[in-house]
């Protein structure tokens, strides 16, 4: 019984480690994709702040 029980324990310990890396990967993931999604508004908003400009000294 002893071995069994403790086998179960370290089952459900292992089950609950890789839950933990899943989330993790999972928050790494949305942080970075996130965080590109950032970097392109950015690059979109310097390249509309760039043609308004130009186009001011054209006139």
């Amino acid at each position: 019984v002893r071995k069994k029980l403790t086998l179960q324990t370290k089952q459900h310990a292992a089950g609950q480690k890789d839950d933990l890396n899943t989330r993790m990967e999972f928050v790494k993931k949305e942080t970075a994709s996130e965080e590109m999604w950032k970097t392109r508004l950015l690059q979109l908003m310097m390249a509309g702040l760039y043609a308004t400009l130009s186009m001011s000294f054209l006139r």
